[in-house]
């Protein structure tokens, strides 16, 4: 399910599109990009492709680099950013967490 040419969805397309049309991925399928140039990240159970301009660009430097492949939303809600850096996250987004079937 991987690739390194996914599509950057708008987030107002996301809030249109039902959940089931969203393309899927599994944490491992994102822990395959963490390096500088192809970086992927989940948050809030939205995977985000990092544009990689953006290591030039960030405000506090390359931290967000820590996330690379895995989760960020804590980094992210625990480092006080503000609503227009969320928007512009949200704006990356190339897919949905999958979810991981349940053991009852």
């Amino acid at each position: 399910m991987s690739s390194g040419a996914a599509e950057v969805v708008p987030t107002s397309a996301l809030a249109a599109s039902p959940p089931s049309e969203q393309k899927e991925y599994t944490k491992e399928d994102v822990a395959q990009h963490k390096t500088e140039g192809d970086c992927w990240v989940i948050f809030r159970g939205h995977i985000l492709k990092v544009p990689p301009e953006f290591y030039y660009s960030h405000p506090g430097g390359p931290i967000y680099l820590d996330a690379a492949g895995a989760d960020a939303t804590i980094l992210f809600e625990d480092n006080g950013h503000p609503d227009a850096a969320r928007d512009m996250m949200l704006s990356w987004s190339i897919g949905r967490l999958k979810q991981q079937a349940t053991i009852a």
